[in-house]
């Protein structure tokens, strides 16, 4: 019996017949019928029941299947972990996730594995959050990304949670609820529905909280992805039940929070043995160094809740939603006022080019330094904006205020520049101090590796830097003896070659954006300068 074998009786399995299962191999299908009855001697067991028309499998087929699995999967990891063993990540990363995940931009994070793995092949499926759990305690899924009700048993794995929210109506712009705060089921329940398939996972959330508040409902339209959903529901077909960080990128249609809605908790689960060279980047990518299944502290659940604001939201966790107005929008409208803008007249026409979070140590402030590029004019100029996100205003600071914004799961913030903000300007002076890190824009808890900081000096910073004033494209903060941080608003490339050094600079923080055409460059974000101004 070999491994070759094994492949063979998968494929046929998988495919259903050995003709597509040897154009799957890419061999003849000859020699994929001799190998498959070659192992089925040695066995002593006919593993398919062959037929003109179909093959199936036999009791003994059924049997060895799932080892045959393992022992593929088996085979795949200790390649992976040679491979690892001298420095190089391989193999395959299976992932399965449900169409709606909300608490992880999942997009950004593959392309962000991507780069630092390419030589990872990555595989992603959909499904009911119910087999997935299956498909990792067997194997054949590395994680995967559940959206599920609260207590839902995932037993046999290791499990995480990511976020927890009730669902929201989705409504046309017309529909007589779109101009509502919020509704309750009993208003809903004369409505037609448009949802997923009945006995779906996706669709028994919605159906056990009407039949838990005593209502009935009418799904007219059954459907099995959420673009067609919305779709019907923007044409005035129906109304919809989504979860909330879900529907904040959903456009042309309106969204009603619901007092009584399902509740939804999203969780990350991988199995209980150890992972792969590139599972357990992929683990590590996502903020879960330690795959050891953690309790929640006595309470944690009751923590939890949307409606429990005693404690402040943790703003260092990354939500999968957007604020209203949205960042680009208020950007569009902010830059043309500042003295560095070099824009025209007729506005910008903005485009999210990169950047990185700080993290407040209390976990209350939203700390980003966004990059964007405005590609209205002949040639196209990348800004960088710091920008703190509050949860109440900050007192003295009325002329720092960019707008207040509306977040899809947090509420109300607060938005202001950064370079004004103190906090902002500690966690800057923290960062070249060595006391913090720069964080992946889109994924919380994960170091970004492609920001770079450099000092020449050590020892602390001085800790009054206010900003001074615009000098041509930078922002200066000054502090005590002359201290400067030099913000730099335009952006531009780093030079080829060794980086040179002005005679009064002391560090540097740099960082890649893309470009238009889908490039990166690198360049300085910020330059730290001591003594006299040369």
């Amino acid at each position: 019996m070999d491994l070759q074998q094994m492949r063979y009786v998968l494929a046929v399995a998988e495919t259903g017949g050995f003709t597509r299962a040897a154009e799957r191999c890419h061999v003849a299908q000859s020699a994929l019928s001799h190998q498959v009855a070659r192992l089925e001697r040695e066995l002593g067991a006919r593993l398919f029941d062959r037929t003109s028309r179909r093959v199936r499998l036999t009791a003994a087929g059924e049997a060895f299947l799932p080892a045959a699995r393992q022992a593929l999967e088996a085979a795949g990891r200790a390649r992976a972990e040679v491979a690892a063993a001298t420095g190089e990540i391989r193999g395959t990363l299976t992932l399965g996730s449900i169409p709606t995940v909300a608490a992880v931009d999942l997009p950004a994070v593959l392309r962000e594995y991507r780069l630092r793995h390419p030589d990872v092949r990555i595989r992603l499926r959909t499904g009911s959050s119910e087999r997935m759990v299956e498909q990792v305690r067997e194997g054949t899924l590395d994680a995967a990304f559940l959206g599920v009700p609260p207590g839902f048993p995932a037993h046999g794995v290791h499990s995480r949670q990511l976020c927890r929210g009730r669902h929201v109506a989705v409504v046309a712009p017309e529909h007589p609820l779109a101009g509502e705060d919020e509704a309750d089921l009993r208003r809903l329940a004369a409505e037609v529905f448009v949802d997923f398939a009945e006995g779906s996972a996706a669709r028994a959330q919605s159906d056990r909280a009407f039949a838990a508040a005593g209502l009935r409902r009418e799904v007219a339209f059954e459907v099995s992805g959420v673009e067609l959903m919305v779709r019907m529901v923007r044409y005035g077909l129906g109304v919809a039940l989504l979860p909330e960080a879900f529907t904040a990128e959903l456009h042309g249609v309106r969204r009603v929070a619901l007092t009584d809605g399902p509740v939804r908790v999203e969780r990350l689960v991988h199995s209980r043995f150890p992972p792969s060279p590139a599972a357990a980047a992929f683990l590590a990518l996502l903020g879960t160094p330690d795959h050891r299944e953690t309790p929640p502290a006595p309470g944690a659940a009751h923590r939890a809740r949307p409606s429990d604001r005693k404690a402040p939201p943790d703003m260092s966790v990354i939500h999968r939603t957007t604020l209203t107005p949205g960042k680009l929008e208020l950007l569009t409208a902010w830059l043309p006022s500042r003295p560095w803008y070099r824009g025209g007249a007729g506005g910008p026409e903005l485009a999210k080019a990169g950047g990185f979070r700080l993290d407040d140590p209390e976990g209350e402030v939203g700390i980003e330094f966004m990059a964007v590029t405005d590609t209205a004019g002949p040639h196209p100029v990348t800004y960088l904006v710091p920008l703190t996100y509050r949860g109440a205003p900050l007192d003295g600071a009325e002329h720092a205020l960019l707008t207040t914004a509306e977040h899809g799961v947090l509420g109300r913030r607060w938005i202001y520049d950064g370079c004004q903000d103190p906090l902002l300007v500690a966690e800057l002076t923290a960062l070249f101090e060595g006391r913090t890190r720069a964080q992946h824009q889109s994924v919380s808890d994960t170091p970004d590796p492609d920001v770079h900081v450099t000092r020449t000096g050590d020892g602390p910073l001085p800790a009054d830097f206010t900003v001074t004033g615009d000098e041509g494209e930078e922002t200066v903060l000054t502090a005590s003896h002359g201290t400067r941080l030099r913000v730099r608003r335009v952006l531009r490339p780093a030079p080829a070659g060794p980086a040179g050094q002005g005679q009064d600079e002391a560090g540097r923080v740099a960082g890649i954006w893309r470009t238009p055409d889908g490039g990166a460059v690198r360049g300085d974000f910020v330059v730290l300068c001591e003594g006299p101004r040369a």
